[in-house]
């Protein structure tokens, strides 16, 4: 998953194994995903990130990324 805050982009990579039970916190959300919003559920199985790569310091802007 590729999440952008401000002028950063980091990738995040899940691992390829099922997770545990994850529990979450905060949520963003529509109208303002600028905003956590308080937030309290158990995800029965997530995947949870292995790693992160830090894209924009290696590909500046413009970037696009396509799935």
């Amino acid at each position: 998953m590729a999440v952008r805050q401000g002028t950063d982009v980091v990738v995040y990579v899940a691992a390829d194994a099922w997770s545990a039970p994850t529990v979450a916190a905060s949520i963003r959300q529509n109208p303002n995903l600028s905003e956590c919003t308080p937030y309290s559920a158990t995800i029965p199985s997530a995947f949870m990130p292995e790693s992160s790569y830090p894209i924009t310091q290696f590909y500046p802007e413009p970037l696009t990324i396509r799935y």
